[in-house]
């Protein structure tokens, strides 16, 4: 038997909105490379400093790139080897045993953003409540922008997340229920 998918994705859009510095460092190396090759037609001896300099800015801008792009298209939520993957900070995902997740539910919360003074929309956000007898889940390291853990509640902020209503949420909580059955677990 195929093994249930739990899988709870990143909002593509959101993350690469991140491709704006990176983008803004390359061009910036860009225009540094053609000063730098204007100056040695000059015959400047800046003209080797500067274009060290710009492909250095060049360099930094596409490893941002790579990383944007890298971590938008990691699920927030996936399943492994009895294992809840969580990504909510940089580098390796949490692994959380499959056993000590109950369900999942939607809550809601802030958004994120500026909005020229005035109150921030609620977001619909995702909710994970762990097994209140597994004391040593309840609390977690998360990036604040990406989520929050704390007595035995993840909320993953649905800004960061796809798209979230109450058919996305059964159906992680039915994979869930398979999932655990299918290791012989209480659902």
């Amino acid at each position: 038997m195929a093994t249930p998918k739990l899988r709870l994705s990143n909002n593509l859009r959101a993350s690469l909105l991140g491709l704006v510095v990176p983008g803004f460092a390359v061009m910036l190396g860009g225009l540094l490379t053609w000063g730098a090759s204007a100056m040695a037609a000059r015959g400047s001896s800046l003209s080797g400093w500067l274009g060290a300099f710009a492909g250095l800015v060049v360099a930094g801008g596409l490893c941002m790139t790579w990383a944007v792009v890298y971590w938008s298209f990691l699920p927030r939520l996936s399943y492994e080897n009895k294992c809840l993957l969580l990504q909510l900070r940089l580098g390796r995902p949490e692994r959380i045993p499959i056993e000590v997740v109950e369900c999942f539910f939607i809550g809601q919360g802030p958004g994120e953003g500026n909005f020229g003074g005035r109150s921030r929309p609620e977001a619909v956000n995702l909710v994970v409540r762990l097994a209140e007898s597994a004391k040593e889940w309840h609390k977690g390291n998360v990036r604040p922008a990406l989520g929050s853990w704390c007595d035995g509640y993840i909320v993953l902020r649905g800004m960061w997340c796809e798209p979230l209503d109450g058919d996305r949420v059964a159906e992680l909580n039915h994979s869930l229920i398979q999932i655990k059955r299918s290791l012989g677990l209480r659902a």
